[in-house]
C-alpha cells in the first residue's frame, strides 16, 4: 500500500508542521474489470465463435454466423447453417450449408484452458463452498467463485465472471431476459449449458462439454476441451473479445 504525507494543521507562533500518514487507497475495480476470461490474448477469441477440443456437432435448423473449428472432429447436419469458415483436425461431415471454407485436417488450435480452482478463488470477489442454485435474478458485475455446481434459475445480467469447479448450467428462459450491455464470461471446470430458449452473451470456456439447447440466442465465444454441441433452432453470432 501506498502512503503520502498530509500536512493538517500548522502553529502560527512556532511554524510547526503536524505530519500525518494517510493510505492512497487504489480504486475499486469497474464492472469491464470483473469480466476476465482466461488467456484474454489468446487469438481464439477473435478468430472463432465456436471451438472445441474433442468434436463439434452443428444440428438441423441452427444458424450461425462466424467460424468454428475442431480439434478432432465436426459434424453439421442437413439444413443447418454457418455462415463462415468450419475447420476439423480429423473428421469432417458437411451436410448442411457452409458459406466460407470448410477444412478437414486443420492444424490444432492451442484453446484457453479455464482457471483452476486456486487461481479462481483468488480472483474471486464472491465466493460460494457449496454447489449453488441462483433462484432469483442475478446481477453480476464482480467475479463469483462456485465450488461445485452453479445453475441460474433466474436472469443473468451484468459484466462480470462465474468461475465454477464443476458445472455452470443457465436454465429454461427467466422471465427477464439480458440487456444490450449484458456480457459476461462462464468459466467451469465441468461443463456449461445453456437450457431451452435461453439468451446469452459472452464468453465461455469449459474443460467439459459445452452445450446449447434448441432456440438457445448466442453471441460471444464459446470454448470446449469436451465436446460442442449445438441443437435444432439455435442461434449463434459472433462478436471477438475486444
Amino acid at each position: 500500500m501506498k502512503w503520502q504525507e498530509i500536512v493538517i494543521a500548522r502553529c502560527s507562533s512556532a511554524a510547526i508542521l503536524l505530519v500525518v500518514l494517510m493510505p492512497i487507497l487504489a480504486p475499486a475495480p469497474t464492472a469491464a474489470q470483473s469480466f476476465l476470461p482466461p488467456e484474454p490474448q489468446s487469438s481464439v477469441y477473435q478468430d472463432f465463435a465456436l471451438a472445441a477440443e474433442v468434436s463439434v456437432e452443428l444440428f438441423e435448423g441452427l444458424t450461425l454466423t462466424g467460424n468454428v473449428h475442431s480439434n478432432g472432429d465436426l459434424e453439421l447436419a442437413a439444413g443447418g447453417s454457418v455462415q463462415g469458415d468450419v475447420g476439423a483436425h480429423s473428421f469432417l461431415a458437411i451436410d448442411g450449408t457452409v458459406l466460407g471454407t470448410a477444412i478437414e485436417g486443420a492444424a490444432l488450435i492451442a484453446l484457453p484452458i479455464p482457471y483452476d480452482e486456486v487461481t479462481g478463488r483468488a480472483m474471486a470477489d464472491r465466493v460460494f463452498e457449496a454447489s449453488t442454485r441462483f433462484t432469483d435474478d442475478e446481477i453480476v458485475n464482480d467475479v463469483v467463485f462456485v465450488v461445485g455446481n452453479a445453475r441460474f434459475e433466474g436472469a443473468l445480467t451484468g459484466q462480470g465472471t462465474v468461475i465454477a469447479t464443476g458445472d455452470i448450467v443457465l436454465e429454461r428462459t427467466p422471465a427477464a431476459a439480458p440487456g444490450a450491455s449484458d456480457r459476461l464470461a462462464l468459466v467451469a471446470l465441468g461443463g456449461v449449458a445453456l437450457e431451452k430458449g435461453r439468451v446469452f452473451r459472452g464468453v465461455i470456456v469449459a474443460q467439459g462439454d459445452v452445450e446449447f439447447e434448441e432456440e438457445v440466442s448466442f453471441t460471444g465465444v464459446a470454448i470446449s476441451h469436451g465436446r460442442l454441441s449445438v441443437d435444432e433452432t439455435a442461434v449463434v453470432a459472433f462478436e471477438a473479445v475486444e
